[in-house]
């Protein structure tokens, strides 16, 4: 079911038993949560009973809390997960390096709308600027303060977002952004990707081999190289995970009883011997293990896919969306050392390298961006397209950020930032 049938369930106090949940910070979500829709399990949380649910990441467990509480099972992973795929071997045709600049990233687009049919820019711009958005400056990653300090600004409210609107405008004006990308979504991306036309593509690691053969098909000479941030003017991008992406809730109306079986299943299916069932299915029909790594069968390849384990809670493993299943061992061990780059990248920043809206929470916001987002999204295309300026995107900003509603998000938003004591985070 997709989001919009779920915000239904929830208008109409309906939700089934177990609820996937991709984001905490979605409108829906939080509208649930509020109404006391999930089931709160923090108490239950490092009991005896639970074992293998209290050894999940503990950033999984820290980052999915909501006003400090636990009302979601997080699908937990390792801090390594998403990268920007680039076409290596135009990289090499035109003798350049793998971006590590937005620079080199421009340098890199402008090179291969060369090539016949090229989209350099085949997305919907909400991907390229959460690529480039911390590299123009805080906003996304690090936070930017109120004035009096008690709030914090919704990162598309930010200056550096406004920059990275006006690096996509300047991207539409070279021709180098694609004219459909208010309309693109990322089956369509993927599709130009595969099929040699696109230019860059937002995907986890895990993806890499899969993608690299099937550009194979149309072009044998086709390969493709993840980034993993880049740097910039006003500081580092990284995509450094936060320890899980969605997970399961419990629907409150189910009662402790219920919620306690739910709970003792989920610690079931999170135990680390049964990894690779849930996460590959049957040993010996869907998967091997060759030399040292799951890789599928021919029956595996049919029906295992990187959703195949989502109604279950699987054991923290440090590459899951790293290494796979379709890949030989030497690959997925070079993999492991490349997405090294994401420490090095974190590193740079001073604070917590997470997307911090990812995780933060304000109802107020969510209330907004539910009747509001048509209209910013609206607002934005006009200005990358040219119909506007980026001095009317500035004024737009500095519109919404008088608004009363928006003051007290930026506050809520201040109060669960502390919440998850993002100001004082350490790498572990």
């Amino acid at each position: 079911m997709d989001r919009r049938g779920l915000s239904l369930l929830v208008s109409t106090n309906d939700l089934p038993d177990i609820i996937r949940v991709e984001n905490l910070s979605t409108p829906w979500v939080v509208k649930a949560l509020e109404a006391g829709m999930f089931y709160d399990f923090t108490d239950s949380l490092g009991s005896d009973g639970l074992p293998n649910l209290s050894a999940l990441n503990p950033a999984a467990w820290t980052n999915s809390k909501y006003k400090g509480r636990n009302y979601l099972i997080p699908n937990s992973r390792g801090q390594y997960n998403n990268c920007y795929f680039l076409r290596q071997d135009l990289l090499d045709k035109y003798d350049l390096p793998l971006p590590s600049t937005i620079e080199e990233l421009t340098a890199y687009f402008e090179a291969i709308a060369q090539e016949d049919g090229m989209v350099p820019v085949p997305s919907n711009v909400d991907s390229p600027i959460e690529l480039v958005q911390s590299a123009f400056g805080p906003g996304n990653i690090l936070p930017v303060y109120t004035e009096d300090g008690s709030g914090i600004v919704p990162f598309r409210l930010t200056e550096s977002y406004a920059k990275s609107v006006e690096y996509m405008a300047e991207l539409y004006g070279k021709g180098l952004l694609s004219k459909e990308f208010a309309l693109l979504n990322g089956d369509q991306t993927e599709d130009l990707m595969v099929s040699g036309k696109g230019g860059i593509y937002s995907k986890n690691a895990w993806h890499s081999y899969r993608i690299n053969e099937e550009i194979k098909k149309v072009n044998p000479e086709g390969s493709f190289e993840p980034i993993f941030g880049l740097e910039g003017p006003g500081g580092t991008s990284v995509f450094y995970d936060m320890g899980y992406s969605g997970g399961l809730s419990i629907n409150s109306s189910v009662g402790d009883e219920k919620a306690r079986r739910i709970l003792e299943f989920m610690d079931y299916t999170s135990d680390p011997d049964n990894y690779n069932y849930f996460y590959y299915g049957i040993e010996g029909t869907h998967f091997e293990i060759v030399d040292g790594f799951p890789s599928l069968t021919e029956e595996g390849k049919k029906v295992v896919n990187n959703s195949f384990y989502i109604p279950f809670t699987l054991a923290s493993a440090t590459y899951t969306k790293v290494n796979s299943p379709l890949a030989p061992a030497e690959y997925n061990l070079e993999m492991q050392k490349k997405v090294g780059k994401v420490d090095e990248l974190a590193k740079e920043i001073d604070g917590a390298p997470f997307l911090i809206f990812n995780i933060i929470n304000s109802q107020t916001w969510a209330d907004f961006w539910a009747v509001n987002q048509v209209e910013f999204e609206s607002f934005r295309a006009d200005v990358i397209t040219g119909a506007k300026t980026i001095e009317d995107f500035r004024a737009y900003q500095q519109q919404l950020l008088e608004m009363e509603e928006i003051k007290t998000a930026m506050t809520e938003y201040k109060t669960s930032y502390d919440e998850f004591g993002f100001d004082s985070w350490e790498a572990s």
